[in-house]
């Protein structure tokens, strides 16, 4: 769950936790935490909290105060939806234009800060990621192109790019543990002072839509040890990591 290219990284990081599992009779699962936000013009600092409950988007997952979660990828990614969320927007690492492949995009390039940004992540009083770089986070694909015989030019048809969430993805090298009972503050900063993330349709890429909106999430996918967190035995957990 890490990327393709990563298969052994994801494999010693696994059977670390499962052992530690069966000693405990606990069953590892697959799984993802995943969190957003909603991007705000002239805004460079969002704060993304791991155990919220409250007020989560569709396609939010949050950790629970019994679980713990191992993190062995992580992405930012971009998204643009109605203003009241749906959940069914694609994501992206990279800045959308609309388009043919996208209905809609972002009107000005702006957002481009985020990719010379940090990522501050603290556990209690922890600090994990003091200024971890914005930059490993973008990714373009190659595109699929498409053409429909028109009356009379070729126009452009609507086909998706190439898309793997893995290729997306970046490994979390250090052996990071989140524990539900932790306090784990995330936050991404970058330069927005004057910034405009507004949103245009393919149809009218000059005018702002003012019905949808953009968005950015903290995506982690890893290893979930459901009742974990009160475990006597966590620190077993924690040694068998860090000799993962």
């Amino acid at each position: 769950m890490s990327t393709k290219r990563n298969i052994l990284f994801d494999q010693n990081r696994f059977n670390a936790v499962k052992k530690w599992c069966l000693e405990n009779g606990i069953v590892p699962q697959i799984s993802k935490l995943k969190i957003t936000k909603q991007l705000l013009d002239g805004v460079g600092l969002y704060e993304f909290d791991l155990k919220s409950r409250q007020l989560l988007m569709p396609g939010d997952v949050a950790l629970f105060d019994n679980d713990v979660f191992i993190p062995m990828a992580m992405g930012v990614l971009l998204s643009i939806d109605k203003t009241t969320p749906t959940g069914k927007a694609p994501l992206f690492s990279y800045a959308p234009k609309a388009g043919a492949q996208n209905p809609y995009g972002f009107m000005k390039s702006d957002i481009e800060g985020l990719y010379n940004g940090v990522l501050k992540q603290t556990a209690d009083q922890t600090v994990i990621m003091q200024s971890f770089p914005m930059e490993v986070f973008k990714h373009i694909g190659a595109s699929v192109p498409g053409l429909v015989q028109g009356a009379s030019d070729p126009v452009a048809d609507a086909i998706q790019g190439e898309y793997d969430i893995e290729d997306m993805m970046h490994p979390v090298v250090p052996n990071i543990i989140y524990q539900g009972l932790m306090d784990i503050k995330t936050t991404i900063e970058f330069a927005a002072t004057g910034s405009d993330f507004s949103v245009a349709a393919a149809a009218s890429p000059s005018s702002e839509d003012s019905n949808m909106a953009a968005y950015i999430s903290l995506l982690m996918t890893g290893v979930l040890v459901k009742n974990g967190a009160q475990s006597a035995k966590i620190n077993v957990l924690t040694d068998a990591l860090q000799r993962a």
